[in-house]
Formats: C-alpha cells, structure tokens, sequence
C-alpha cells in the first residue's frame, strides 16, 4: 500500500458524498472532510484515536469483549440525504484488532436495538433490519492484521418500483454477499421497502462507528480508515475505483491474483476459458501456455492422441508493475475420460441409516393453517390474539402480560352488527376450561359477515374453490329465540356460486353442532371462464338476529385419505379416525412421492416459545375436539389455531411411512430471542417434564382403562399406537440453562421408560445450538462427552419468581454420547462444498462384537441429526447440487450422520410479504405445488438410497496418467502466536518401518510464529523422500513452547501449489498443541481454505466434533513429545495426541485424536451404495465444465457373466437433475417447474460404462439386478 495519499476524487463521486471520515488528523479526529458539516463526537471509556497502522492514518478503536467503551457518534441527521430513491453504501478500510468477537459493530446506523437500524460487523456480516433481519453476510470473517476495503451498498425500491432491492457486502472490491431481494420471489421485498421508508422518514437518529445499538454487545477493537457515506447504491466498478484510490499497483495485483483471477479447468476437454483482464480492466492479464501448439489462439484444444500435462501462467500486469500465478492442467484427447470409479459391489464399508434422509415440517411461512391444514376459514374461532408483552419486559421469570384479542380480525361484512362474547362459550359447554376457547359472537340484529380465507394482510380473496367441488361446512350456533343461519360460497366479485345453506336454531339457549355439505356450481354466471377450475371466494353468513356462533369451519371434500391412497395404506383409515384429519391432497402426495423415512415437528423455533412461558407449544394444547384446543401465537408473525396438532402429526407421519420425531420445549425458552429469562425449575419444569412423559404415554400406551393419555387417543379414532421411537428434547438450545436442565430430563425419560415401557426402544435427540460452528457448538459437544464443568449453580424460574438451584453435573450418567445430536446450518454453496469431509472428523468409538470384530459403540460414538440445512442460494439449481454433495458426505459418513432433513419444508406464497423465510424445498399457493430443484434433490436421496455404503475408488489423469485419489503428502513443522523450540523430529514407514526422515537439532531449532504462522518444510533434496506421493506414515518429534501463546504445529499430507511453497495454496492437516484460547486439534486445508471457519457465527478454529474437549494447558517452557500418525493401520486413519515431558519421562497422553482420512475429490463428489435389490451410484458434478467419468464395477470373485454383462446386475438406468445453460442461477419459487429429473438407460460394455456428467448436476445411475 502507499503511505495513505488519496487520488483524486471524481467529482460524481464527491456530489454524492454525505460524509467522509479519513481518520487522518491527529488534531481533529471526527472530522468530515465532505465539507457538510458531519463531524464526528469521540465517546468511550477509551477514546478512539488517530494514528499511523500498517501504512494507514486511521482511528484506533481500544474496544473488544470485556474492554470498555470506545466509539465515534455521528450526528443525528447524518443519513437524511439518504432515501428510497437514492440508496446508501458505506465504505471504510478495517484492520480488526484483538480476539473475533462476532458481534463488534464497524457502523451501526440506527434508531435503537428495537429498529430499525443497519449495521457491519467485524465477522463481514451485514444487516439491514426493520421488524426482522434482511442480511448480507459473506459467510468469513474480516482478516486480523491486515487491511481489508469493505463497502456496504444499498440498492433502493424506488417507492416498490424496483424489480430487486436490498444491500451488496463486497470485501477488497469482489462481492462477497449479495442479499438482494426479488420483488416476484420474495415476501422479504415488501419487509425491505418498509426498512427503506424508514431511512427516508429520518427514523435513522442514532449512529455510530464502532458500536452497536445493543448494549449487551462488544465495541470494536481494531483501526477504521477513510470512512466514506455516499447517498447511492455504488456498482462494483465504483467500488473496485474506490479500492484502487488507496492502494499502490503492486497491491491491486495482489488482490486481482487473490480474488478476481479464475483457477483454469484441472482437465481441458474442448476449450479452455481465460480472462483477458481483471477488476474491471484495471489489471490486465496475458496466459502463457506450455507446452505450445496444443492450445489454439483462441483457447480451442487441437487433435491429439494422448493426454498431456499443460503449465498454464497468468501474468498479471498494472503500470511497470507485474506479478504471476502459475496452475497445472491436463489436456484430455476426446473419448478419453479424466475421471475413473471403480465401485468394490461386495465390499461393504458400513451400514447406512434406515433414517438417513427425512422431512422438518416447521409450522412457519404459513405451512399449517391455510397451508397443508385444509380449513378454509380464517379466524374460525374468534380468537386471534397478540400477547401484550412479546418482548423482553416479560422478565427473567418469563411472564405473560396477558393477551389483546382481535375476535373478529380476517371477518367482514356487517361487523358493526356483531356483539363479542367471552363467557358461556363452547368450551365450557363441553365441559373444559372456558380460557381455550371462550370467544363467540353474536348478532345484534340481522348480519351477514363474511371471510375471505387466509388472506393476507392485503386482504385480497384467498379461500380456493372449484366448479363442483363439495365442501364439509360445521358451525356451533345457540340462540335464546328461533333463528336462521344462511349458509352461501360467492366468487370474489361477491356473486353466488353455491346454493344457500339454511340451518334453522331452535330456540333454548343451548349450543350445539350443525354441519352442511355444500356444492360449488358455476350455473348463471357468465364470465367465469378459466383455464383452471380453481378460482378464490369467499364464504358469507347471514346471521339472524340473537343468534350465537363460534367454530366456523369449511373444509373441502377432496382431502388427503378421503378415498383410499396408493401411496398409503393408513391414509384412509385415518381420514375416517379423526375427523380433523383434513390435508390438502395435492401437498401431501408431493411429500408421500419423496418417502421420507422420518419427520420432526413441529419445530424449530415453535417448539420452543419466545418471551413468554405462555407461548411455548404445548401439545396437550393440539389434541382433542378442535371446539376445545388452545390457539397460540406463531414467532415467525401469525397465528396458530392448533388444528393441525400432535394427533394429526402422528398420523402424518403414519401414512408417509416415516418415524415420528417431536421435538418440545426442554424448560429453556428460545434463547436467539429470550435469552434473559430463567430456565424452568420446580413445578414449571414438572410441567415440560410431564408433557415428556404423558406424550410417550399417548401416543404407544395401550392401557385404555388407566391411562388418560392413551384413552383420548382410542377416543380421537387410533386405537393402535403410534411407533414413537425418537424425542427431541431442546431446540437450538445451549449453556449451563440447557445442559442442568437437559440432564434432569433426560433422566425423568428415560425413568418412566423404564417402568413403565422396560426394554422400549427410545432415542433422545440432544442440540448443540443454533449454529454450525460457533461456541455454543463446540461447548455443547463438550457437555455431551461428558467433559463440561459447568457452574456450580443458576437461577430457575418457576413461571412466577426466581431462585437459585445447586447443579452436579454427569449426576445420573457420565456423557450423552447415545443421544443423536441435532445441528443447523443455512451456508452458502462455498461452506457447504468445502465441508463435504465434515463428519469424517468427528471420533468415532469401537468396540468388538461377539465374533471379534470392531464395531462402532453406540453408547460411546457421536451420532448425529442435521435437522436443518440448506444452501442459502435462492432456490437454485446451484444452491441443490451443493446440498447434494452435502448428501453424499452425510451418505459416506453414515456411522455417525444418522438423520438430515433440509429446512423449511414450505413456503406459502403470499403478496404481503408476511412469510418469513428462504429458500424452502416446496412452495405453493392456495391451488398448486411448486417443487424446487432442493425437492427434487431430496426426493432422489430419499428413493435411491440403499441399506449399505460400498468401497468406491477414485481415480484423476494427472499428467499422462490415472492417479488413485488417496490419503498422501508430505510433512512439515510449524509455529504460530510465538516460539516454539524443536529438539528432534522423526518420520517412519507405518508399512515397513523404514525411517524416511530423521533429525536431532541439539541446540533447538526454534521457529518464531508471533506475527504469521512460520513454517519448516523438509524440500525433497533434503529428505529424498518427502513428495506428494508420500503416505502411510508417523511423525514423532519433541519440542519447547517458548511463549505461552504458542502453538506447536505438525503437518502431515502436504500438497503445495506449483512452485514456491504458498501457504494460502496448499493443502494439508496440521495437528495443532496447546493454543491458549482454543486447545488441541486438527487443522485442515484444501488449497488454503478451512472449510469449518467459513460462515457466518464461526468461531472454529478446528476440524472436529472435540474441538473445545482437549483444552489442557501448555504453558512456555513445557517440553512436549508429539504423535501423528497419518494413515493408522488401514491406511484411511489419522490419530494423533502429545504426552508432556518431565525429569520422570513423559506423561499422561492428551489432546488424543483418531479421524477418517480420506482423499477429497473437489470436482466429483461420489458415494455407492447398494440393497438387495439395486446398486446406487451418486456422482455430483458441481463445476460449470462437463465431467466424463468411466466406471468399473469390481464383483470380487465372482467376476463378469459369460456374454460379458455385469454379472450380478443386467440393467443400468440413470437419473439426472439438470439445467439448461444459463438457468442454474435463476431462483425456482413461485413459478412452474422448469428443472425436472429426467431419466434415461445406459449402455454396459463389461462390467464397466461411460458417462458424461453436465454442469452443475445430479447424476444417479441405478444398477438392478
């Protein structure tokens, strides 16, 4: 970089300027250099300062978590030049400084912590919010040490003119996140203009650099430079300008070769693409390709006969200045196929889940009622509410400030005619509490009121009919006098299109039932014409005067199990059990057509509650008559009437064929929002306990006579119990709240399992958070291996007041290690196709079974849930194939992934934008279903799964040959954050012993990692032996921490990009001693990137499931025997662990690892599995380049059949989900399906074939027998 001159400013960027703050004058630090007066106020315990750092005059921000205040504020109307027409960016240099804490506020713009507000964190996670988040995140966190450009550009609705709004994060002049909003595609757009309409109503009053709105979080520690405030959404060229006024040419190259340069295809089948030049021609760009005459002028490869092995230089030029990258690629001769499997048909690598792939049905996006539940009628009961504090003034205790009721909220008509009733309704006529259901209405003279169905807040006509459809009308009514009911369906022009239903009240002040059957006809009415029979109305009642009602229900007749199902044998029967049992037919056959094997519910978030303890979902509130169930408020922004309920759920989950997994509130209410209040403890936790254990009784107790619970479920049409065999206990839960009271749970469970249900098969699904890789993650897990040391106490609430509780820990069992543990991640494609190894770094434990073979030991090996994940890339095709390759990894990992389900399973599509998230694997409106490229992924895993994974070999041309892709790579030693003296290394053969390297450095060979990390790697001429090719080998070596903060690193597998060894290229697995703040573990790196630290709220430092379980100390002058042995005994291993030296010898073995050690494949990702019937092969391709892969089938001994067909298998057939070029980008809601599976056989030559795999694809080809 120069020494901080600025060049000059266009003057079309100066008249768009609202401030400029270069943070360059020591005298006059807040100062506004735009010339409109928006200085700057220095605030803080420890003001901000100005200074010279690394090149730069910038601010000095002295804050960090537990550090004091140290922040700049703006003036109030800083951003009144900044509207909906005009748009906002902010840009600045940062340098944070200090230990990443997630939440430290570069700018925060805004109102106060309740919105609306604006805001970048140092972890490059942008968010603009007004009533909800509308984020940016660029998923990695902002480099310590170094300066980073960062611009936060906001493009306008125009007053809702736009086709797409919303903010662009780009980092170093590329766009890192792009949270732009679709007007067709998202119901966030409307959230987004509301969060304009502010900005431009002046309600952004309070400002800030380097502090957020909320008290609660850190101030930013680390430098700020030339903060800039334009009202106007910058383009990425501006923002490349803007990078490119601050920096020497040297520095553009090395960002343009960091960032903006493409790697060139591995293997050139036809063409190879080059870019001409770089951040908007700014850096130009000249390709030198080696050998010559194999590529043309114009990229076109010529004719040739064999493979060859190209060295393809990028020289990157910019001024005098120059700078290159070298890459290697293979030109492949056309017919030849650069990739080879070879699928081993008996050998058996492990047994996969019968569980592996299921369904979330999360009641949010308006899934449920007006969704799959197949009511009509908004509003039935007269009991939409609010909560009258949904907010944090419920306090630690956790207590309701009552409820608001809109009784006649989503009816119409002749409202001011109608009288609203509380006492005397139909619940305390059948005999329960008057407060589940106590609203109804009644006529003060004659009226007719009308609904409109599940319209939105726009109340536009939402109640679908269709010509001749018969609908099931129900209403309780009373009257003192005789009455009348008129009964009547109209369009949404108001014109009839049902004969009128008359129900005559007798006189008596009773209540009772009275149901209809009432049929559309479009008979008379002339301009109906459509081409669907489906058209949306209204239902109207004509009320006489003194009449009562409450429950109106209309629901079609053509439901879900209303004749008998093909795809379900319960679905009929339970249609006839349950009255209730009312589902749209079209939305559960597109989940039946997946064949799910299980499905959790209700939620998420639901389950939970927020705020307030009346607001948890409390199932026994979701049985019963429908008259009697107690409606409850929704977190994602509506109500719930609990029509769907656990007894529909249960029976959902019977007719798809698929096991039950409710998971329930474990007595911590959502901590994302209510993490103030108490967790339950006495009779509140007696409460949720109790709902465990009266559920269990529910839904598989046979003791009609003494059992309450199993009695309503005989009553409610099910005699037979339900199959019960997972509960989820906790949702995205953690700390010392959750682990207390999890383990008093979990105990109670499995108490009364024991007494009452000895033998029961039950499996408890724990949580780990909300997050992927944050530090509740990584404490939970610690928790679960039983390696926690919680506080000695914390205060519960019992619903009314708190108190404090002594804890003892691991009291009833020492780990929770049989518990599948349910984590979340919504990540960009990038995370997810970085972390398809994810699960081969989490320790498995073995033991041996009876005949003497190792197997895994349920009790002590992690299992886990993935009950949320998704790619957060709009539903495209993109986003799918990055889930599949995720699949795939679940799929080799299947000792430890027992379940996944992708989340939210629906979207409603509304106009109001009132649903609340994206993307969703099914969207539909009031008469069609939209499947996403995300179904069709899931529904081909689902249905091609097999019940045992297979050995796959993998084969890549490297130069002229096919190289098997396995574990190898060569080793070296390295130090980070201080010193670390060396005494001796050595490095032995795990197959014949043979010593490949050995050194004593008598003095210590110290290596100094305080500012980077220092590497030693041993070159070839050194060692003779240490090349790519290298494996199947054990480090031991001995070394000194100098400095407490050091690190003692060893690496094993290394492989460096071409020509000087590159750090920010290689890859490798480093095992990693005694960092102060994170232990002991594994590190890994695929070309320079550590997938796990990618995405937002990561804190991870290691690979792993035990990253915060080997957290001993080694502090400076310990002296450390260290083991790594890189292959174990099958090749496919790697363990390690250190022993700490003394006078007696070494010690106790620590920090012990053992992981699968597999080859990554970046290009195709593969499983095979196979059942008694078929072989599956997945292959994803995840690349723009069409893939030729050749395959072999290996049968063992059996080898091929006479004619020369594959022996066991005679027909090969391939599934592929695709698009057209140009379309893997495009988002697939609310639109008919564009991306379908297609289907197609293969022709076998032997007991091998050939496949071309198409950009961005899901290829599955199906050998059967």
């Amino acid at each position: 970089m120069d020494k901080g001159i600025y060049k000059h400013m266009k003057e079309e960027e100066y008249s768009n300027l609202i401030a400029w703050y270069p943070f360059d004058d020591e005298d006059d630090p807040g100062k506004d250099a735009s010339g409109h007066g928006q200085h700057a106020k220095l605030c803080g315990d420890n003001v901000p300062y100005i200074s010279k750092v690394c090149g730069f005059m910038g601010a000095v921000f002295q804050g960090g978590e537990g550090k004091g205040s140290s922040y700049l504020e703006l003036p109030q109307d800083l951003l009144s030049k900044a509207d909906d027409m005009t748009g906002l960016s902010i840009s600045a240099w940062i340098k944070p400084g200090g230990k990443a804490a997630g939440w430290e506020r570069v700018f925060d713009f805004g109102h106060s912590d309740k919105g609306p507000y604006l805001f970048l964190t140092r972890s490059l996670r942008g968010i603009c919010y007004a009533d909800s988040d509308l984020p940016a995140d660029a998923g990695k966190q902002a480099p310590s040490g170094e300066w980073t450009h960062v611009v936060m550009s906001i493009t306008p609705t125009q007053n809702g003119t736009a086709s797409s709004a919303g903010p662009r994060l780009y980092v170093n002049g590329e766009l890192a996140a792009d949270g732009i909003i679709s007007q067709t595609s998202s119901g966030n757009y409307k959230k987004f203009r509301s969060f304009m309409d502010m900005l431009s109503e002046g309600r952004f009053d309070h400002n800030y650099i380097g502090r957020s709105q909320f008290e609660v979080d850190p101030y930013y520690e680390g430098a700020i430079s030339d903060l800039r405030i334009y009202n106007k959404s910058l383009s990425q060229e501006e923002v490349i300008d803007l990078l490119c006024q601050r920096l020497s040419d040297q520095k553009i190259l090395d960002i343009a070769i960091d960032k903006f340069l493409k790697k060139p295809a591995d293997m050139i089948t036809d063409h190879i693409s080059l870019q001409p030049s770089l951040m908007q021609d700014k850096v130009s760009v000249r390709w030198d390709i080696k050998p010559q005459g194999i590529i043309d002028d114009c990229g076109n490869l010529k004719s040739i006969d064999k493979p060859v092995r190209l060295d393809v230089t990028a020289i990157l030029s910019r001024g005098n200045e120059r700078i290159s990258r070298s890459f290697r690629s293979v030109a492949v001769p056309r017919g030849t196929a650069p990739y080879e499997f070879v699928v081993h048909t008996d050998e058996k690598v492990l047994d996969i889940s019968r569980t592996l792939f299921g369904l979330f049905f999360e009641d949010i996006n308006h899934s449920a009622d007006g969704g799959i539940y197949a009511e009509l009628v908004q509003n039935r009961s007269f009991e939409n509410f609010a909560f009258n504090n949904y907010n944090a003034s419920s306090t630690e205790n956790g207590l309701s400030g009552g409820r608001t009721y809109k009784p006649l909220e989503y009816w119409f008509g002749d409202t001011d005619k109608i009288e609203v009733l509380d006492k005397g309704g139909v619940s305390s006529f059948l005999g329960y509490s008057n407060d589940n259901n106590p609203h109804y209405i009644r006529a003060l003279e004659d009226a007719a009121i009308i609904n409109r169905g599940y319209c939105s807040e726009n109340h536009e006509h939402a109640m679908a009919f269709e010509d001749k459809g018969i609908y099931q009308f129900s209403i309780y009514a009373k009257s003192e006098n005789s009455a009348a009911i008129e009964v009547v369906l109209q369009d949404d022009k108001g014109r009839d299109v049902s004969t009128a239903a008359i129900i005559d009240i007798p006189a008596g002040g009773t209540w009772d039932k009275y149901t209809r059957k009432i049929q559309i006809s479009y008979k008379g009415i002339a301009d109906t014409t459509s081409k669907s029979p489906a058209f949306m109305g209204q239902l109207v009642l004509r009320i006489s005067k003194g009449c009562c009602v409450d429950m109106v229900s209309l629901v079609p007749e053509n439901v879900w199990g209303a004749v008998a199902e093909p795809d379900s044998v319960s679905a009929h029967d339970n249609f006839n059990g349950n009255p209730n049992y009312r589902l749209r037919r079209d939305i559960m056959k597109s989940l039946a057509d997946m064949h799910p094997s299980f499905i959790r519910f209700p939620g998420g978030c639901i389950s939970e509650g927020s705020y307030t303890w009346d607001n948890v979902y409390d199932w026994k509130d979701s049985i019963g008559d429908i008259a009697i169930r107690k409606e409850n408020v929704n977190v994602w922004g509506y109500n719930m009437t609990m029509g769907l309920g656990y007894m529909e759920y249960f029976q959902m989950a019977e007719d798809l064929g698929a096991e039950p997994l409710p998971v329930m509130a474990c007595g911590v209410l959502c901590q994302a929002r209510s993490d103030y209040a108490n967790p339950a403890g006495g009779k509140l936790r007696d409460k949720y306990i109790a709902n465990f254990t009266d559920l269990i009784d529910f839904a598989i107790s046979t003791d009609f006579e003494n059992n309450k619970w199993a009695d309503i479920r005989k009553k409610m049409g099910h005699e037979q119990p339900f199959g019960l065999h997972y509960l989820g206990v906790g949702n995205e839960n953690w700390g010392d709240e959750f682990f207390a009271n999890f383990e008093i749970f979990y105990h109670k469970i499995k108490e009364h399992l024991d007494e009452y249900y000895p033998g029961y098969p039950m499996t408890i699904v724990s949580t780990a958070g909300a997050q992927a890789d944050d530090d509740a993650y990584k404490i939970g897990w610690q928790f679960l291996c039983g390696r926690h040391k919680g506080v000695s106490s914390y205060m519960f609430t019992d619903g009314e007041k708190s108190f404090e509780e002594k804890i003892d820990w691991y009291k009833y069992k020492g780990d929770y290690l049989d518990t599948i543990v349910d984590e979340h991640y919504y990540r960009s494609n990038e995370y997810l196709l970085e972390n398809i190894d994810r699960y081969n770094y989490y320790q498995r434990a073995y033991k041996l079974d009876e005949n003497g073979h190792k197997v895994i030991d349920e009790a002590k090996s992690p299992k886990v849930f993935v009950g949320e994940y998704a790619s957060v890339d709009k539903n495209t095709l993109k986003g799918a194939i990055a889930e599949a390759a995720t699949m795939v990894g679940y799929e080799r990992n299947s000792d430890v992934v027992r379940m996944a389900s992708t989340a939210p399973l629906f979207n409603q599509i509304s106009n109001d934008g009132t649903y609340r998230w994206t993307p969703d694997c099914i969207w539909f409106d009031k008469t069609r279903v939209y499947r996403t490229p995300t179904y069709f992924v899931q529904k081909l895993f689902m249905t091609n799964l097999g019940t045992e994974l297979l050995k796959l070999d993998e084969k890549k041309l490297s130069g002229s040959n096919m190289s098997e892709l396995k574990p190898h790579g060569g080793f070296c030693i390295s130090a980070s954050n201080g010193r670390v003296k060396f005494l001796n290394i050595n490095v032995t053969s795990n197959i014949d012993g043979t010593v490949y390297y050995h050194k004593e450095y008598p003095e210590g060979l110290v290596l100094d990692g305080s500012t980077d990390t220092k590497y030693l790697v041993f070159t070839d001429a050194e060692t003779g032996l240490n090349t790519e090719d290298l494996s199947d080998y054990s480090i031991e070596l001995r070394a000194v921490k100098l400095d407490d903060m050091a690190v003692i690193e060893v690496g094993c597998g290394l492989v460096a990009a071409p020509g000087d060894f590159d750090p920010t290229r290689m890859s490798l697995m480093k095992y990693c001693v005694g960092d102060a703040g994170n232990g002991t573990g594994l590190k890994v790196y695929k070309d320079g990137i550590e997938g796990y630290t990618l995405g937002d709220y990561s804190s991870s430092a290691y690979a792993g499931n035990l990253r915060a379980c080997h957290m001993e100390i080694v502090g400076a002058g310990c002296e450390v025997v260290v083991r790594v042995n890189y292959g174990g005994d099958d090749g496919r291993t790697i363990t390690a662990s250190y022993e700490i030296a003394g006078s007696k010898g070494v010690g106790t073995v620590l920090g012990d690892i053992a992981y699968k050690l597999e080859s990554y494949n970046k290009d195709i990702f593969a499983s095979a599995t196979k059942d008694a019937e078929n072989i599956y092969l997945k292959l994803v391709n995840p690349a723009d380049t069409v893939r030729d892969v050749h395959i072999a089938f290996d049968h063992g001994g059996s080898g091929p059949c006479e004619d020369g067909s594959i022996c066991k298998y005679h027909k090969a057939q391939v599934i592929v989900l695709e698009a057209d070029k140009g379309q893997e980008d495009v988002p697939n809601v609310n639109v008919p399906e564009t991306i379908l599976p297609r289907t197609y056989d293969l022709s076998i030559n032997g007991d091998c074939l050939d496949i071309s795999l198409k950009p961005w694809s899901l290829n599955i080809i199906r050998l059967k027998k």
